[in-house]
């Protein structure tokens, strides 16, 4: 008997929303938890022999990197990048899809939530690093989570999603090498001293979980719409 092509499908969809139902799950409670442990202080230690050992190993070469990438994860430069992939998606038959990767917009929102109602300890002024940065700054009450990690936490595990289910003898170096890189990039805030390490994972568990979410979602999508084209040809 040939299998049935549909079922494959559906079963298949059933799969990947259960994986996404238990990504949601394991990132709110992750999350959640974070955000607890910030509020009753647990984190204070740790957050200040941190940001202690960035700031001792500070030197010259590191502060433009990290100052570019402060830049260059801007909300003002993520809403750029997100219009242009939006408009690539849309190119590529992705229809409602499209709009995915202005998810990050919704996560700004729970970010600000947080910061007003969340206060947090200010950093002492000698640990800020004094470098350039001509964009949009605004002071809340709270720090936790950071803007900037959580985009840069979106934007990189989106790509290491993205190219997971690509079919690629390197995807699983590739996508560990990316995640790694997307934490590396995340923690230039803890050593340019404007947030916490706490606030940086904070930012990492709900963007990265976000951007898996929205990489598989698009993915699977393409995949089915190529699949359904190729189908009807295959026949002939």
């Amino acid at each position: 008997m040939r299998p049935n092509p549909l079922a494959r499908r559906s079963e298949s969809s059933r799969v990947l929303a259960r994986g996404r139902a238990s990504v949601i799950a394991a990132a709110a409670v992750a999350f959640i938890a974070l955000a607890l442990a910030v509020h009753a202080g647990w984190f204070r230690e740790l957050d200040l022999a941190f940001a202690l050992a960035l700031h001792n190993s500070a030197n010259p070469f590191l502060d433009p990197i990290a100052t570019a990438l402060s830049i260059a994860f801007a909300f003002e430069a993520v809403t750029i990048y997100t219009a242009i992939t939006g408009l690539l998606l849309w190119r590529h038959g992705a229809g409602v899809w499209s709009l995915a990767p202005f998810t990050f917009l919704a996560l700004t929102a729970v970010e600000l939530a947080f910061k007003l109602s969340l206060p947090t300890d200010p950093i002492p002024l000698e640990l800020h690093r004094g470098v350039f940065y001509p964009l949009t700054e605004v002071t809340f009450p709270g720090s936790f989570p950071s803007g900037h990690a959580l985009r840069i936490g979106f934007i990189g595990m989106a790509a290491a999603s993205w190219i997971w289910v690509q079919r690629s003898t390197a995807r699983g170096l590739v996508s560990v090498v990316i995640a790694v890189i997307t934490i590396v990039f995340a923690l230039s805030r803890v050593y340019l001293g404007v947030h916490w390490l706490s606030d940086v994972l904070g930012g990492l568990v709900l963007g990265g979980a976000a951007g898996v979410l929205i990489a598989q979602s698009v993915s699977s999508t393409l995949a089915r719409q190529q699949s359904t084209v190729e189908e009807p040809a295959s026949r002939h």
